[in-house]
């Protein structure tokens, strides 16, 4: 804006590794994942309705 430029900021963390490293903890191995409350996976993109079916068939 009016020709000044924004200062770098070094100091920003970066979670990149870690969320990299946790999806790997858990099996994950792309997106979009979904990993229900009991511990249930769906793996790629899904429609709505086969979500909402998951949950159900599941109790949730």
């Amino acid at each position: 804006v009016k020709g000044i430029q924004p200062t770098a900021n070094t100091s920003c963390t970066n979670p990149i590794e870690r969320n990299l490293s946790l999806g790997k903890s858990l099996g994950l191995q792309g997106t979009p994942a979904i990993i229900f409350s009991n511990g249930f996976k769906l793996m790629g993109a899904y429609p709505a309705e086969q979500i909402e079916q998951a949950w159900q068939e599941f109790g949730l």
